[in-house]
């Protein structure tokens, strides 16, 4: 019996089996953030319950954990679940819920692999969305950001209601933000390597036209005073070609270095603009954050 039938029968049987009064207190305690006190009542419920009751009892027991962060407790509880309850309508969330905890336990492979069998062993459930977005962070801390984009996106694109959508939508803003600090990077580096060429050419022309000086100067001293005008005249023209020359090669590395600043000052603000958003943005591992102040049927997020 789903949970909510469960709910609807306590309400209708105030005088009923003492195991409902324990549930519906459990999920009153529990909806009051009141976990240890929450986690009493479920066990006795799940003592006293018919067998085909007892998986709503132990589903809450695991999120009582789960919300006390008692994730070994928790992880026992939802593999009992899994095991002994297959038919049960709490099983596919029970499997979630594990894969949940290797997620916190980073193991995200089993995470990966959990998640995506409870997808497969669910239909239209509110926790899909949450899955597909609890596989991304998986792929993204793996290092398969790539994959991990698909999954956010999937998110995004068709989970609209999911609890997940706003910490989906932060994660691509964030990749792709990556992405263009990473060409800013590879440009910023282009820019200084051929700065650095320019600068040994400029160098190295520069080296030629004291050659060039000197070694008229030499000629000059044994030369007849026709012979040194006509130099004179060669020499000018060649000074004038190596001035315009060097003026050129000024003007281009003042454009790279001016580019330079330019980026860095871009990769300084990008960074500062994620670091901003990553600060204000509500931390999406932590379980208590998804279960506190919920209803039953909400909590474990």
């Amino acid at each position: 019996m789903p949970i909510q039938s469960f709910f609807i029968y306590a309400d209708e049987k105030n005088d009923g089996p003492l195991y409902l009064q324990y549930f519906k207190t459990g999920s009153e305690n529990f909806n009051d953030s009141k976990y240890e006190s929450a986690l009493q009542q479920f066990r006795k419920s799940a003592d006293l319950s018919p067998s085909y009751l007892k998986s709503s009892s132990f589903l809450m027991i695991g999120k009582c954990y789960m919300a006390l962060e008692d994730y070994t407790e928790a992880e026992k509880v939802f593999e009992y679940l899994a095991s002994n309850f297959r038919e049960s309508p709490e099983y596919p969330e029970s499997v979630y819920q594990m894969g949940r905890i290797d997620f916190i336990n980073r193991n995200y492979e089993s995470s990966i692999d959990k998640l995506n069998l409870f997808i497969e062993k669910t239909d239209n459930n509110p926790l899909e969305g949450n899955a597909l977005y609890w596989i991304a962070e998986s792929l993204y801390n793996l290092g398969h950001t790539e994959e991990a984009l698909k999954f956010y996106r999937i998110v995004t694109d068709k989970y609209k209601d999911s609890y997940k959508y706003e910490a989906a939508n932060y994660k691509i803003e964030l990749i792709n933000l990556g992405k263009r600090e990473q060409e800013l990077v590879k440009l910023l580096k282009w820019s200084h390597e051929e700065s650095l060429k320019e600068r040994e050419l400029f160098i190295k022309k520069e080296k030629e036209y004291n050659q060039a000086i000197l070694s008229y100067q030499k000629k000059l001293s044994v030369l007849s005073a026709e012979d040194t005008n006509s130099l004179l005249l060669s020499l000018r023209e060649t000074n004038n070609v190596l001035k315009k020359q060097l003026e050129v090669q000024t003007q281009t590395i003042k454009v790279l270095e001016d580019k330079i600043v330019l980026l860095e000052k871009s990769i300084s603000l990008k960074s500062g603009s994620a670091s901003a958003v990553n600060d204000a943005s509500v931390s999406n591992t932590k379980p208590a954050g998804d279960t506190a102040g919920l209803s039953s049927g909400q909590a474990g997020k």
